[in-house]
């Protein structure tokens, strides 16, 4: 059972709302019109070889209208490919691509990632963005299509985790090439978008590092697999919470203080099967908080039996410091994690001490 106290100055409902995206389907066919693109290539792969004769390559507008195809005569090449433009006349129909669309490709129907070696002869970065501009306009786009990995997994070693601890991040990817092949490379790990070391090698589908935890808050920690000659890289990430603080408390009926960022109180008053209280305090807002109750630091309380079983039968009155003198509408929450519901009562607030309290807690709130 866990628990999270805030303070805040007003009611607060919290809506869900779902939005649900329609998928557009793909023409079957191109429609010449009377503006294009060209575009070609001698060194283009699949699944690692030069793309055999016979295959087709496809080029899609971003809202997967098909606005130029080709079928490979010399096993590598492709094109001239022309790609045709949306007919402004005919606005009914969508027969290709707008002015600067981000084109994108397909070898018999697998995903393809590109290389841009010219525009018009004029030599640019690989990394340039295949786009539908200017019109007539010669690319040389080298393409490599390479299947996706079956699956791409991120784990840590704990969640949450302390400051202070180190944690182990292991990526694991996998995948099936047409003899069976597994996914090699390498994977370069992030911490808040900063890299962490080198790329690791995988070794049997997994990589993995070490680090130290020093900022406590939560953190983004990404995987980036870098593909190899018959897989298409892959991105995963997960939120890692790391704590600041953590206290357990062998308890009885009596008054407690835990100090941490702040000081916090706890008069247990009915002890019920209330044996130990794990007090541990983050110094970050919650994420799922709303602004209003986004304060920069909360407590998880965790109280169980002196086995470890679910506590019950139990009050406790909390109090808590403030750097304010609340008005008649300050009130102290509680979230008690059942339908996302925010529990609040009026404060009783001690001027001499500066703190206000929460009477009548009977359980924690579960996150």
């Amino acid at each position: 059972m866990r628990g999270r106290f805030i303070y805040r100055t007003a009611a607060l409902a919290v809506a869900l709302s779902v939005i649900l995206l329609g998928a557009v389907a793909a023409s079957p066919t191109v429609t010449p019109t009377n503006s294009w693109i060209d575009l070609y290539s001698a060194a283009s792969t699949y699944l690692g070889q030069p793309v055999p004769a016979g295959a087709l390559v496809a080029v899609y507008d971003p809202h997967e209208v098909l606005c130029g195809q080709f079928t490979v005569a010399t096993a590598g090449h492709y094109g001239l490919l022309p790609c045709y433009a949306d007919d402004p006349l005919t606005p009914a129909l969508d027969e290709g691509a707008d002015l600067n669309d981000v084109l994108h490709f397909t070898i018999d129907g697998l995903p393809a990632s590109t290389e841009v070696l010219t525009i018009d002869a004029v030599r640019v970065p690989a990394t340039t963005t295949v786009i539908w501009a200017p019109a007539r306009s010669v690319w040389q786009v080298n393409l490599q299509a390479r299947l996706p990995v079956t699956s791409h997994t991120l784990a840590t070693s704990a969640a949450p985790a302390r400051v202070g601890d180190t944690l182990a991040i292991t990526s694991t990817v996998t995948g099936s090439g047409p003899s069976l092949e597994q996914p090699s490379g390498t994977v370069q790990f992030r911490f808040d978008d900063l890299p962490l070391g080198t790329p690791v090698a995988l070794s049997a589908g997994s990589a993995a590092l070490t680090v130290p935890l020093l900022v406590s808050g939560f953190h983004t920690i990404t995987a980036l697999y870098s593909g190899d000659a018959l897989f298409a890289p892959s991105t995963v990430t997960l939120t890692q919470e790391v704590r600041a603080y953590a206290q357990a408390l062998i308890l009885t009926s009596g008054t407690y203080s835990f100090t941490g960022i702040v000081s916090v109180t706890l008069d247990i008053g009915d002890q019920g099967t209330l044996g130990v209280l794990q007090i541990e305090e983050v110094a970050a807002s919650y994420p799922a908080a709303p602004p209003g109750l986004q304060t920069g630091a909360f407590w998880y309380i965790t109280g169980t039996t002196a086995l470890g079983d679910p506590a019950s039968g139990f009050s406790v009155t909390l109090t808590l410091p403030v750097d304010f003198v609340p008005d008649a509408a300050t009130l102290l929450c509680r979230y008690t994690g059942v339908g996302q519901i925010w529990t609040c009562a009026v404060t009783s607030y001690d001027p001499v001490n500066r703190t206000v309290t929460l009477v009548g807690v009977t359980h924690f709130s579960l996150w």
